[in-house]
């Protein structure tokens, strides 16, 4: 589906599309990349969007807001997006302010 990413590994599943995370910390290359393939699979299939984040380590908010905004905009388009394998403290994140109604957080 997708050329050329450094960080990033789209993998087309039964039912839904995956996206794996293949970095510790967030940078601007990352940023500009998780952009690129947020549209790719927004754009370019129907399916529902599973988020693996089990290397990242840290998120910044510029990140979380990356993640946020692709949420949003698939719920608008009645697709369902999950994330799983990801650290405690974005997790306490999502649950203290309510995002996990936006960003279920997904069993592996």
């Amino acid at each position: 589906m997708a050329k050329d990413l450094k960080y990033f590994k789209i993998e087309k599943k039964r039912g839904f599309i995956e996206i794996i995370c293949l970095f510790e910390e967030a940078n601007e290359d990352i940023l500009q990349e998780i952009k690129s393939v947020f549209n790719l699979v927004f754009f370019g299939s129907n399916e529902n969007i599973k988020l693996n984040t089990i290397k990242v380590a840290y998120f910044d908010h510029t990140l979380i807001n990356e993640i946020l905004n692709f949420a949003k905009g698939l719920k608008e388009k009645k697709r369902k997006f999950f994330i799983y394998e990801i650290t405690n403290s974005f997790q306490r994140y999502l649950n203290r302010f309510n995002l996990d109604q936006l960003v279920p957080i997904s069993p592996a």
